[in-house]
């Protein structure tokens, strides 16, 4: 026995280090064949990049060497030494004679074994020279010459005839190869001599092992198999004493498996209990049952097997096919004898099932909305119908008789655009043995086209080969019309058809993915606000909608136009060349503007934004580098259409809008007033030439960016929605001035509060405000609210219920920056507003030109007509002033009567002019 352990031994260490050297044996040809096939592809490569016309024009003399073709070839053979680290040199051969001589050499030309053109190629074997007529290309791998040992390949250059013109050799260095195996092989060593001590580990393991003395074998398989079988085995088993169930407790655990418990519901010591298992058995069973029993117990029949229902403890039956047979051996006296059951409820309900079934399907066949059919396999190409229900003539127009003998080929039936696909899917269903779905269009009797999905599961022989489908067809003509009209509504705009801003997201998303070179044009048409208040919302459509026209021109696959949002057009650019090509397309759109929007005397911002291929896309980020592009084009080119490239420098204020916002939630944290605080702008009566009212201004500094203006934070508060909290933030502290002036005798004073949209729709904005007036004491008459001109973009219905409210109230309302933005006079006639407040625009205007030509006395006219009042902001000189009194404008404001104040200097004010 040791003799045979030892041989056993000797043999798996044998086996383990022969495994082993095969293993280092594998993966040593491994590495060099995939060292060989990467350097052979790339001298492939590289040859394929020789410019065939200057490889002909070599002679292989001396006078090459001033020509520019062989500049040219030497110039590229030194960059692909230089950039390729394991490549060491690279040569041109030609054929000369019955010579093969170097053409090209990339070695330093004061190298002393530099080969100069003409140059006799000493090593050049016959299978070289063979190449100029085999056009293979080999590996020498150890070619010896008078610069060293190198591991070399030679593939032909062939011109355009696929004639061989010349070969091209890369020469690397033997030795770095060698040791360059001998490192990726590092793994693969440490591997096997782990495998090795696995091996030797192993085997000592297996004869320390000794096995469990004193044990009978044969008594343990045995046990083993009769527990196995009695405790696992899907069916029931138990011994029964006459009538009675034995309770384990008594006579030992083997009298009764898990199984019999399970599928009576019951466990042993409760079937104990049970007098008769005629007790638990369903009266319409147990006469049957009873019979058997009765011969079985007399002798006369050693067993039986019936079909039977149990009571369980909660009241339902369960299905059981039930067997009862005597112990081998044991005379008809004895009471005991083998029960086993098995649970066929499942079957039983099936069977119930495919009865009810059958006749559903007949029902359901005479009333199936679309048609059912079967499809039978008459050859491995060739189907034909076989049935279709009644519903085929409301489906197709066809009777089911005309169906059935005039459309037994598919082609027949389906439009021919439809076809290929639904015959490639067709026979891919039958193929893999899976079922068919599939939506295309039918040609109907009366020649229309009709829109059906068909759904049908395959039916195979015994053999497993499919030999029917069977499915039904239903007409979804109505719900591929809709499908149809809503996705095109969720891919484009409304208003100018073109594909929106969901549309470009998930085409640049897709294209990201794929590597594709991305640009965004944004076509910045914001400049449109002024013209807004002369011509109203509906003419800016008009104008929006002709200049989506014009450029629509140049739209296409690779440069596709999109609206994004607002006034914004946006081109998405993809797979162009450079900067370059990106800048003509820049002016082409330029150039189309131009036509349009000279006559209006507006300019517009282009901004051009490369997507940064960094591995994740952002396209909050990327959308914010857009339009900062596009505004900064009109920033810098105000009444000119201008283009301007994403640079580092706007890459700057991007940062400085995310300080801005840092900024902004560290006040909505700490609900701070000393670093967001409230200046207050007097408004003054043309009519009285008194204070009669404040604007409040909200300011902001920080200990690192200083002092923020306005015109910076306030977009970035409302696109984070931290305009809400700042808004309230702005009401406590106007309201604490508001109770200073009244407390000082100003009680007819007011103050105006700017409050965003945002806001003015935020979820309860009347009661919260309504609440907090009540709490401070404020009353409506002292309180104007001041709406900035985006909320002309949003529903005019939502907006007049909201200022209804307010108006309810007491409080007053007016729009600020009147004429800058979304708002007109058309659009401000619809609202329910107070008052007008002149945007500064208009009112620097009367500096420029005369009084006749100024529109500023047309805006207050009208607004007169309309019933409201009129405020001009941003008064700086007399000549303004005396102006806005000669043409009846109620109040003005600017830095003639004052520059916003603080609390103090404000009261100040007001002590002074009293």
């Amino acid at each position: 026995m040791i003799k045979y352990r030892n041989l056993l031994t000797l043999i798996i260490i044998i086996l383990g280090f022969v495994s082993s050297f095969l293993y280092l044996g594998h993966n040593c040809l491994k590495s060099l064949k995939k060292d060989s096939d990467q350097s052979i592809s790339l001298a492939k490569s590289f040859a394929s990049q020789i410019n065939v016309d200057s490889a002909s024009s070599l002679s292989g003399s001396e006078d090459d060497l001033e020509t520019e073709a062989y500049l040219s070839i030497k110039n590229n053979f030194e960059k692909m030494v230089e950039n390729m680290n394991v490549l060491k040199f690279t040569y041109l051969l030609g054929q000369k004679g019955d010579d093969i001589v170097y053409l090209v050499d990339s070695g330093k030309v004061d190298a002393p074994n530099y080969y100069r053109p003409g140059h006799v190629y000493a090593e050049a074997t016959e299978e070289i020279k063979e190449l100029f007529i085999s056009k293979k290309t080999i590996l020498l791998k150890s070619l010896v010459d008078e610069k060293g040992t190198w591991r070399s390949v030679v593939t032909p250059v062939l011109d355009s005839n696929n004639n061989v013109i010349a070969l091209f050799r890369t020469d690397y260095s033997f030795s770095e190869f060698r040791n360059r195996i001998i490192f990726e092989l590092t793994d693969d060593i440490a591997i096997t001599v782990l495998f090795l001590f696995f091996v030797i580990f192993f085997v000592r393991s297996i004869f320390n092992y000794q096995g469990y003395k004193n044990v009978s074998e044969e008594k343990k398989v045995t046990e083993a198999l009769y527990h196995s079988i009695f405790d696992q085995v899907p069916l029931g088993a138990a011994i029964i004493d006459g009538e009675r169930f034995i309770d384990d407790e008594i006579y030992g655990n083997s009298t009764m498996n898990f199984m019999f418990q399970k599928i009576l519901g019951r466990t042993s010591r409760e079937l104990a209990k049970i007098s008769s298992w005629s007790n638990i058995s369903h009266p319409d069973d147990l006469e049957g049952e009873m019979a058997l029993y009765r011969q079985f117990k007399k002798g006369k029949i050693d067993g039986y097997t019936i079909t039977k229902r149990f009571l369980k403890p909660d009241g339902t039956y369960i299905w059981a096919q039930m067997w009862i047979n005597r112990f081998i051996g044991q005379h008809e006296d004895n009471p005991y004898h083998l029960c086993i059951i098995e649970d066929i409820t499942k079957e039983k309900e099936i069977a119930a099932e495919l009865k009810e079934s059958e006749r559903s399907k007949s029902l359901l066949l005479s009333n199936l909305p679309g048609m059912a059919y079967r499809y039978s396999r008459d050859s491995d190409k060739q189907w034909t119908v076989k049935f279709a229900s009644s519903g085929c003539l409301a489906l197709t127009g066809f009777t089911v008789e005309e169906f059935l003998k005039s459309k037994d080929n598919l082609r027949d039936f389906v439009v021919p655009e439809h076809y290929e696909i639904l015959e490639e899917e067709w026979f891919q269903a039958i193929a893999n043995k899976r079922n068919f779905r599939c939506e295309y269009q039918i040609i109907t009797a009366n020649g229309e086209r009709k829109w059906v999905i068909d759904l049908a599961q395959y039916i195979q022989d015994e053999k497993g080969k499919v030999i029917a489908l069977e499915g039904i067809m239903l007409d979804i003509d109505d719900r591929k019309e809709a499908e149809n009209q809503l996705k095109y509504t969720s891919e484009h705009d409304s208003e100018t058809g073109l594909l929106n801003y969901t549309s470009l997201q998930k085409d640049v998303e897709r294209d990201y993915s794929k590597h594709v070179k991305q640009t965004i044009i944004d076509v910045n048409l914001n400049t449109f606000v002024r013209i807004s208040v002369i011509f109203g919302h509906f003419y800016i459509l008009y104008l929006l909608n002709a200049i989506a026209e014009q450029l629509r021109k140049i739209s296409s696959d690779k440069n596709t136009l999109y609206r994004a949002y607002g006034n914004h057009l946006v081109f998405y650019v993809k797979n162009y060349k450079d900067r370059n090509e990106l800048l003509d397309f820049a002016k082409n759109i330029k150039k189309l503007l131009e036509e349009k929007l000279k006559p209006e005397g507006i300019g517009a911002g282009i901004g051009v934004v490369e997507v940064e291929n960094d591995g994740k896309l952002d396209l909050n980020k990327l959308t914010k580098r857009v339009y900062l592009t596009s505004s900064q084009a009109i920033a810098r080119y105000p009444n000119e259409v201008g283009i301007v490239f994403f640079d580092r420098e706007l890459e700057v204020k991007i940062q400085r809008q995310e300080d801005v916002k840092r900024a902004l939630y560290d006040v909505v944290d700490k609900n701070d007033t000393e670093n967001f605080y409230m200046q207050f702008q007097p408004i003054l009566d043309l009519k009285t030439n008194k204070i009669v009212s404040f604007e409040a201004l909200a300011r902001l500094k920080n200990e690192e960016l200083g002092n923020i203006s306005p015109l910076e934070f306030i977009p970035i508060a409302e696109e984070t929605k931290l305009i809400i909290p700042l808004g309230w933030n702005i009401f406590r502290q106007s309201f604490n001035f508001l109770k200073k002036l009244i407390a000082l005798g100003y009680t007819e004073m007011r103050v105006s509060i700017n409050v965003s949209a945002i806001q003015l729709f935020s979820e309860n904005f009347t009661t919260l405000l309504f609440k907090l007036m009540d709490e401070m004491q404020i009353l409506p008459t002292n309180v104007n609210i001041e709406l900035t001109e985006s909320v002309f973009s949003s529903d005019l219905g939502e907006i007049n219920k909201v200022l209804n409210e307010i108006h309810s109230r007491g409080l007053t309302i007016s729009i600020d920056d009147f004429g800058t933005g979304y708002s007109s006079l058309a659009r401000e006639h619809e609202l329910n507003v107070d008052c007008l407040k002149i945007d500064k625009y208009f009112v620097d205007k009367l500096m420029e030109v005369s009084s006749e030509e100024a529109i500023a006395s047309d805006i207050i006219a009208m607004a007169h007509k309309r019933g409201h009042g009129v405020i001009a902001e941003g008064v700086e000189y007399e000549k303004q002033k005396q102006y806005l009194i000669d043409n009846k404008c109620d109040k003005i404001q600017g830095y003639l009567i004052s520059k916003p104040l603080s609390q103090e200097n404000a009261l100040n004010l007001l002590k002074e002019k009293a």
